[in-house]
């Protein structure tokens, strides 16, 4: 009977500080230091994601106990802070997998960490075996191929794997790795570091963490692996626990329960039923196009299900699939979703080096007397890992590695509630072992749960620990790191204006104005021509004082704070006032270089804006003769270009056709999902409908109504944003729809 194969890379997870030491000028030139660093660009193999960084090599000996002999590169990326001054210790992300590379991964988590990086640099070293860092890759299979495999063709393949490798398999674990990590920590000149690792990663932090105590500061691990588990013998259960609480989840809301009911019974049934009888699919393949043969049984149904756990926006699609597959015999749509999750994990992974891991440090450790047979996956990874383990060469692990790391650091731990690989219980095993997380009398006082609700919307779990026992925190994952940081969480309210007054001569232009914007929303003033807007704006901006009135930036004053008031400030004013005599890139970099930045984080950051607002034609051509639509992206740029965390634009789309119209709100709507803080001026009704979470309606310098969509049309008892506009301020003069 031919059985899947079932690759150990499947454990794969594609995730998910504090008392804030002296602030020191932002890194220099590291070549005098060990490590010659030059400006890079990441990419994430097989799609578009790229992050500019510095990148250097670092070569160490492949066996550490033979420092003559063979020598390999490590490659290393350190992702400057953006600000303009940094942290001394900046911050290490521990990739997953096994066998992922942390270069490869960083472009798809650093949205995340946009924050954190403002005043910390960002170091990614690809472990030994992974990315650039002599990979140990095997010959690609495809994985239609491997979904057929019977267990003698594994152990073929596994064997061509190892004949095909440029690397001993015995020197790729995390304990020697971590010693290259020091190695590249020293070479860079730093003292200390803090610590961020994902799924696979948390371990290498932990090894990190033993060997080097003194070297780290705090310590984040997201998608927690306790060194004390031997990573894949809860797997089948894990899978199950997931599947079977987002079906559940299905059945107990009314609309998911209408549309597909009974979905975890249904799984029961469809399990049973590929048991006795399993179904021939053909499915198209949704990257080649071509047709491929697939025999749907209980294992391939488990692989499919599992690739699918990974992602909670995969996750939210099981209830439609289960259904399809148990009440119609329709396997197509699962096959399909299936080969498109697994294609990504599959092209992330250094299957090598995922094997020189799990064999040495986890298979070992794995219990002879194990069943998991009355799970979907059943003992499918045990089986793998034997054929494969016993083929591939391993040294023992270090004595003592699967106990616990104990360290009085602060730490903060994160956990998806239907992760289906490190599920929450997994870090409240590490809870139980680290001292100052105790706290007698408050039982549970430290964690943060967050439940799930439809699937899709998936829940986590933060912990924090440091020397006062446990803190709570009723935030998002990334606002959990911020928070640690000391880096303003999302709800934080950035501008607060109070009465503001402005005359020219005996005309007042701004009467009395006031209101509020907050970090990941746009606020809207919204208003005919003359009404205020743009002088309301340039007084938040310190351009034009206040006649009365209070003005709060991020807590400060622009009477007294002016200049630090702009260097977080972000400003495309009505007039773009761009130097036509020079290019689009010199424009923005001369903005850079008021800002204090270096030339290597302007250069990084003008790529990166000339790929996100799509200037490539025209990013080094003189903008004398410029259309509005690129003036108007020139001037977004060159406001962004130090990363701001309030933005101010004042009418930005003045003078745009439809697709730049259509480009730019993207954009804004991007920076609103960044966390900023944005508020834009506009007399055009659409642009509020499309963009702005708070509506502030200003008419003759003074405010007329202000809330959202919804309690501006309550209040006014219309049906339309339009007719609520000019039932509040009584005219529909100035107004575009």
């Amino acid at each position: 009977m031919k059985k899947p194969y079932f690759p150990l890379f499947l454990k794969c997870l594609l995730g998910s500080f504090l008392l804030a030491p002296a602030i020191t000028p932002a890194q220099e030139s590291d070549q005098e230091k060990g490590l010659n660093l030059e400006t890079c660009e990441l990419v994430v193999p097989g799609t578009p994601l790229s992050a500019m960084a510095e990148c250097g090599w670092l070569e160490v000996a492949e066996n550490p106990a033979e420092p003559e002999g063979k020598k390999i590169s490590i490659r290393v990326a350190r992702v400057p802070a953006t600000g303009r001054t940094s942290e001394p210790d900046p911050l290490i992300f521990f990739a997953g997998g096994p066998g992922q590379a942390a270069t490869e991964t960083w472009p798809i988590v650093a949205g995340a960490l946009r924050k954190l990086n403002e005043g910390r640099d960002i170091l990614l070293i690809d472990q030994r075996g992974t990315g650039q860092s002599n990979p140990l890759r095997c010959p690609q299979v495809d994985l239609e191929e491997m979904l057929a495999f019977d267990w003698d063709d594994l152990a073929q393949t596994t064997r061509e794997c190892l004949e095909a490798l440029d690397g001993d398999p015995r020197f790729y674990t995390t304990t020697i790795a971590m010693q290259d990590f020091d190695k590249v920590r020293a070479a860079l000149g730093y003292e200390n570091i803090n610590l961020f690792g994902v799924s696979y990663g948390t371990r290498a932090a932990q090894v990190y963490l033993r060997l080097f105590p003194d070297r780290v500061r705090t310590m984040v691990l997201d998608s927690v692996v306790p060194q004390t588990l031997a990573l894949g013998t809860d797997h089948a259960e894990n899978l199950d626990h997931t599947l079977y609480r987002v079906l559940e989840a299905c059945d107990e809301d009314s609309d998911c329960h209408e549309a597909f009911p009974g979905s975890a019974q249904k799984l029961s049934e469809l399990i049973e039923k590929l048991d006795e009888t399993p179904v021939e699919v053909t499915v198209i393949h949704p990257t080649t196009g071509k047709p491929h043969e697939l025999t749907f049984d209980r294992e391939v149904m488990a692989s499919s299900l599992r690739f699918l756990t990974y992602s909670s926006n995969t996750q939210a699609m099981l209830p439609l699939l289960v259904y399809e597959a148990a009440t119609e015999n329709y396997f197509e749509r699962l096959a399909s979703q299936m080969l498109i999750a697994a294609t990504g994990l599959q092209q992330s992974i250094a299957q090598g080096m995922e094997l020189s891991v799990v064999c040495a440090e986890d298979f070992p450790f794995f219990p002879d007397d194990s069943d998991n047979s009355q799970y979907l996956m059943g003992d499918l990874m045990l089986q793998a890992s034997r054929i494969q383990c016993g083929i591939w060469p391993t040294d023992p692990a270090p004595a003592g590695f699967h106990e616990p790391v104990r360290s009085d650091i602060p730490v903060l731990l994160l956990s998806g509630e239907l992760d289906p690989v490190t599920p929450p219980r997994y870090a409240e095993q590490l809870l139980s072992l680290v001292p100052q997380c105790h706290s007698p009398g408050r039982p549970g006082a430290g964690t943060q749960r967050h439940r799930p609700g439809l699937p899709g919307q998936a829940g986590f779990r933060v912990h924090h620990c440091g020397k006062h026992g446990r803190t709570r925190y009723r935030l998002h994952r990334a606002d959990a790191v911020n928070a640690l940081f000391h880096i303003p969480d999302r709800s934080q309210t950035m501008i607060v204006v109070k009465n503001l007054k402005k005359s020219f001569g005996e005309v007042k232009a701004v009467d009395g104005v006031s209101f509020e914007a907050r970090n990941g929303e746009i606020t809207g003033l919204l208003g005919p021509n003359g009404a205020g807007k743009t002088t309301t704006l340039r007084m938040l901006y310190s351009l034009l004082p206040p006649d009365e009135g209070e003005i709060r930036i991020d807590g400060m004053d622009p009477a007294s704070d002016a200049m630090e008031i702009k260097r977080t400030l972000g400003v495309v004013p009505d007039s773009r006032g761009l130097y036509t005599r020079l290019t689009a890139r010199e424009n923005i970099a001369y903005f850079g270089e008021l800002h204090g930045m270096n030339r290597q984080t302007i250069e990084g950051r003008i790529e990166e804006l000339t790929r996100t607002l799509n200037m490539e034609d025209f990013i080094d051509r003189r903008t004398e003769g410029f259309s509005q639509g690129q003036r108007v992206k020139v001037a977004i740029a060159r406001a962004m270009i130090h990363q701001p965390q309030t933005v101010l634009m004042d009418e930005p789309s003045n003078g745009l056709d439809v697709m730049s119209t259509r480009a730019l709100r993207e954009y804004i709507l991007g920076l609103k999902a960044d966390g900023h803080s944005i508020v834009l001026s506009t007399h055009i009704m659409q642009e509020v409908a499309a963009l702005c979470d708070h509506i502030v309606i200003i008419a003759k310098g003074r405010v007329a109504a202000d809330g959202s969509a919804d309690e501006l049309l309550a209040k006014s008892g219309c049906d339309s944003l339009e007719d609520a506009f000019v039932q509040l301020i009584g005219s529909e003069e100035g107004l575009l729809a």
